[in-house]
């Protein structure tokens, strides 16, 4: 489970991410991501779509799958400072979760390169 302080709960934090532009797309996945956050460690959320997931425990699966992926991520990369949103695009796209989305992770960090 990733621990709170690496979660992004701030709507001004949020708003200062998509108002960035810099967005990576990989797979169904897209992410959009400060590089420099004021905090020192990185921080992340997961947005899920009513109209990409309708029903709310796939959407809240979806999440906790991505923020374990992330907590696993954050010990393997040097991810120092930044602010990242991830959002599933398309639901049809939705294969086998952690092997699939690990991938996905990974590819979208290192075109991020960090």
């Amino acid at each position: 489970m990733l621990p709170k302080k690496y979660r992004i709960c701030k709507y001004r934090d949020l708003k200062k991410i998509w108002l960035s532009r810099s967005f990576v797309r990989e797979g169904s996945l897209k992410a959009q991501y400060i590089l420099k956050n004021r905090f020192g460690y990185p921080r992340m959320t997961v947005t899920v779509s009513n109209k990409v997931l309708p029903r709310a425990t796939k959407r809240n699966y979806f999440k906790r799958q991505i923020r374990a992926l992330f907590a696993e991520t954050i010990k393997k990369y040097p991810l120092m400072g930044i602010d990242l949103i991830v959002s599933l695009v398309d639901a049809e796209a939705i294969g086998n979760y952690p092997e699939d989305y690990k991938k996905i992770i990974t590819r979208i960090l290192n075109q991020i390169k960090i």
